[in-house]
């Protein structure tokens, strides 16, 4: 005597279908629920301001080469520029310009934020390290 093996299973599956749709939709909207307090918090820790990178600027502009590793974040948020210090770098000359403005600063590691005019508008931001490395970027105000 053989005993199917197949029917079993199919049976129990078959009498058992609207539990496990209703457990398939209680676990997706559970799923749904802690994805999106999570992703609630990471709205409220995070800054309001406005986030930009700045890049360094290349010596020799005549030879192509690979783009530099070593970025500086820039964050204005509230009348406050803050920066971030890569490696080696424990200083900057700031200044915020554009057509008509310019601002001067001065940020180090243990004061990396500095009090800034109320800009409005697109702005070109320039860091000069203590090592001479120049980084530059744009930033909305």
């Amino acid at each position: 005597m053989q005993l199917d093996l197949f029917f079993l299973p199919n049976f129990a599956l078959n009498n058992l279908t609207p539990y496990f749709m209703k457990l398939k939709k209680v676990l997706f909207g559970l799923c749904l629920v802690i994805f999106l307090s999570g992703e609630a918090k990471c709205e409220e820790s995070s800054s309001n301001g406005q986030r930009t990178t700045l890049t360094q600027e290349k010596s020799n502009k005549n030879r192509p080469g690979l783009p530099s590793k070593v970025y500086v974040e820039c964050i204005y948020d509230e009348g406050y520029l803050s920066f971030s210090f890569p490696g080696g770098i424990v200083a900057y000359t700031v200044r915020v310009y554009d057509d008509t403005d310019e601002w001067y600063g001065y940020v180090c590691v243990d004061e990396p934020m500095v009090q800034v005019p109320l800009f409005t508008g697109v702005y070109s931001v320039e860091c000069i390290a203590n090592d001479g490395r120049v980084f530059k970027g744009t930033i909305t105000f």
